[in-house]
């Protein structure tokens, strides 16, 4: 059960946070080290327990079962001295393999120190996860004290298999992406996804070929990487665009935030997704966004307010919505001020106002 909140003040409690670490970029390592640097500044102690332990510059990484064994004994190494400090064990939790290597241990070394165990579940597969597998997840589920998703997406996924949960919205560093205003918006657009198929880096490149039959100067800027990069590579040929398309790889949030600056319009087009920080980034930017209605993101958006939504593997309706965007210039000015306020639902301030009560200790009975 969620805590309510005290009606005198608790000494702060000191935190253990199990997640990957930068690098890698995006996602839910950007998150858990938004999580540690925004809670230490409002005093709590934090120990890092990072799932990802292992130096990206060691050897090993070559190796790849023994790189496995190295990273998760190094894991586990860490997590037990980072729990006996902390008074919560905080988890930021993936699906499949990643649940049962990281998470279930977590789970059981912070019951076993007697701590307060939070899972703070991330990731736009969780239905098809937990169909598979809370036959064996269930316990690990069971034994934490508090459950939380950032979206109501997530909420809504976990009700069907009775576990209760806490919205908590991604945390978004706002001051680090400045608002700039396009007048008129031009036919420069990026994408800033894993080149991974869940993601579906290969319908928003058709979507943008089709935009270059209106816009020929239009210009695509893919940031990310991942297995189908060389297939991706080969569509832009086939299509006739590679010249009009940069793939720039994985970058440094600071280069991110010189992108998103270049750019006018932000088009995503996975096919699974919870709550996409970079659809939050975009908002925050002052990017028009064009997405495809999956998983959580019609939970975080508001179509046609805030966004224009296509339905998945839809490249046509993707493109039509960038030609919309381009063609009048005041949907554009709409929805980049509508999203610019929505944003601010996900500042630490507000975000901070739900996250220190899973911290609370629970009252006794």
């Amino acid at each position: 059960m969620i805590p309510d909140r005290p009606d005198t003040p608790v000494p702060l409690a000191s935190i253990c946070i199990v997640s990957e670490l930068p690098p890698p970029p995006g996602g839910i390592a950007v998150q858990a080290r938004l999580l540690t640097d925004n809670l230490r500044k409002q005093g709590h102690a934090v120990y890092n327990a990072p799932t990802n332990p292992l130096s990206h510059s060691s050897s090993l990484r070559r190796l790849k079962w023994i790189r496995g064994v190295v990273n998760l004994n190094l894991f586990l190494v860490r997590l037990w001295g980072a729990c006996r400090k902390a008074d919560c064990v905080h988890i930021l939790s993936h699906s499949y393999l990643s649940f049962f290597l990281f998470t279930s241990p977590a789970v059981a070394v912070g019951k076993l120190l007697g701590k307060k165990v939070i899972i703070h579940y991330h990731g736009g597969a969780a239905e098809s996860f937990l169909q598979k597998w809370f036959w064996l997840a269930r316990f690990t589920f069971a034994s934490a004290d508090i459950v939380v998703v950032p979206s109501g997406f997530l909420s809504s996924v976990f009700r069907k298999f009775g576990v209760e949960t806490l919205e908590v919205p991604n945390v978004l560093e706002l001051e680090a992406f400045p608002f700039r205003k396009r007048s008129p918006l031009r036919p420069h657009v990026i994408m800033a996804r894993h080149l991974e198929p869940d993601y579906n880096v290969a319908c928003g490149i058709r979507a943008f070929a089709i935009l270059r039959e209106s816009y020929p100067d239009a210009t695509l800027t893919i940031a990310g990487n991942g297995s189908e990069k060389s297939l991706l590579i080969s569509l832009c040929r086939d299509l006739g665009i590679v010249e009009s398309v940069t793939f720039v790889g994985n970058v440094a949030n600071e280069r991110m935030r010189a992108l998103y600056d270049e750019a006018d319009i932000y088009l995503n087009s996975s096919r699974v997704d919870n709550q996409p920080v970079s659809i939050l980034e975009a908002f925050a930017c002052g990017l028009p966004v064009v997405t495809t209605a999956v998983g959580g993101i019609p939970y975080m958006v508001t179509p046609g307010e805030d966004s224009l939504l296509a339905p998945d593997g839809d490249s046509a309706g993707l493109a039509a919505h960038m030609r919309t965007l381009l063609d009048d210039p005041a949907i554009g000015e709409r929805l980049v001020g509508s999203a610019r306020t929505r944003v601010q639902e996900h500042s630490w301030k507000t975000i901070y106002s739900k996250q220190s009560l899973i911290y609370l200790p629970e009252k006794e009975s």
